[in-house]
């Protein structure tokens, strides 16, 4: 895989990751929603 592809790889995961964490709700979801908000951010913002 090329690297050129972490922001396309990155952000479909974080996405995933949240819709299905939105799904199952919970207070232990906090953190873990908190993480993939950053790390979408980071993909779209292309911080890394």
């Amino acid at each position: 895989m090329s690297f050129s592809w972490w922001r396309i790889l990155a952000g479909s995961g974080a996405i995933l990751s949240l819709v299905l964490m939105a799904g199952f709700f919970g207070a232990t979801k906090l953190l873990p929603i908190a993480l993939n908000a950053v790390v979408l951010w980071a993909a779209i913002v292309d911080w890394l």
